[in-house]
């Protein structure tokens, strides 16, 4: 029986469907892929009738308010110190997510825990109208069990977007990822020798092309950069 893909489980309030909305362009970012992706808006209402409020100027109602997605990534070695750089790079994403959807985007991290082997972060909205509630995951799975024992472990990174706080941040608080999270592999030898250049670097030089590298290494990449308060 094939073992589901890692998802986002949230508890979708009344009322609202599912709606479309096109996953990011990974097309830059080589070896990631969508694993899921997922969008709902509240039931559509015309701007300026009882119910939901009306959406921002220049967003059409019944656009996504709520947002969830799952990206993977096969990799046989990895380093605590690429954690920080890959955790930046998908709350860029929930940046860029809500910039496009409601024409919000600014954040700050409101809260970082660890339990087991998962990461999650909760992200509070600042300085918009309609400020945004969100929340990032990142562990590692095991590899498709169908291409053998020696398969890679998969570097796994989710999120739950809510972009308007008022209408589902209860949602995104109680926002699980369901899949089996195991201990990330072993820093190979070449890793810890870049990591090593990077926190010892003798020339100016080798600092330049160790955090290139290392940040060519991280395995989401987004096209905006995230406003950070």
């Amino acid at each position: 029986m094939t073992t589901p893909a890692p998802h986002v489980v949230l508890e979708i309030p009344e009322g609202w469907r599912e709606t479309p909305l096109a996953p990011p362009d990974l097309s830059q970012a080589a070896g990631v892929r969508v694993l899921t992706w997922k969008a709902w808006a509240p039931k559509s209402l015309a701007p300026g009738t009882l119910g939901d409020p009306p959406n921002p100027p220049g967003i059409p109602t019944g656009t996504p308010e709520l947002v969830a997605g799952c990206f993977g990534s096969e990799t046989g070695t990895w380093t605590a110190e690429a954690e920080p750089l890959v955790l930046e790079r998908l709350r860029a994403m929930v940046s860029s997510t809500a910039l496009r959807v409601a024409r919000v985007g600014e954040y700050r991290v409101a809260e970082s825990t660890r339990r087991g082997h998962l990461t999650t972060e909760r992200l509070e909205g600042t300085g918009d109208e309609r400020p945004l509630a969100a929340q990032v995951s990142l562990g590692f799975v095991h590899a498709d069990a169908a291409k053998g024992a020696r398969a890679e472990p998969m570097l796994v990174g989710c999120f739950a977007l809510c972009s308007d706080r008022s209408q589902c941040e209860k949602t995104v608080e109680g926002a699980t990822v369901a899949a089996e999270f195991v201990p990330p592999p072993g820093a190979t030898l070449s890793l810890q020798a870049l990591v090593t250049m990077v926190h010892h670097p003798s020339a100016s030089l080798a600092v330049a092309v160790s955090c290139s590298l290392l940040m060519g290494a991280v395995l989401v990449i987004t096209r905006r950069r995230p406003r950070t308060k």
